[in-house]
């Protein structure tokens, strides 16, 4: 599918729609940094463990949002209910 020539390469101008594809849409500063972190080098490809890699960065990089948002969370939900009353955000 993305691998148009068979021989275990993607071209890393297919990044974006290959990530797309599995539900991530980097934004453009973020995608530029991924090519370049896939394509060591530097021929405009990257192969499966390249991608692997990135994957694990990219899986890293969502549960440290995830860690901030919770934190984020607690600091309104001071009585550890679960919710935030609406009152509270104003």
């Amino acid at each position: 599918m993305f691998d148009e020539e068979g021989n275990g390469t993607v071209k890393t101008q297919e990044l974006e729609r290959l990530m797309n594809f599995m539900g991530i849409n980097p934004t453009k500063r973020e995608l530029l940094q991924m090519a370049k972190d896939v394509d060591k080098d530097g021929k405009g490809t990257f192969n499966r463990e390249s991608f692997l890699g990135l994957m694990a960065l990219v899986h890293e990089s969502a549960k440290d949002q995830d860690a901030v948002q919770r934190a984020a969370f607690k600091v309104f939900d001071e009585e550890a209910k679960g919710y935030i009353e609406w009152n509270t955000l104003k």
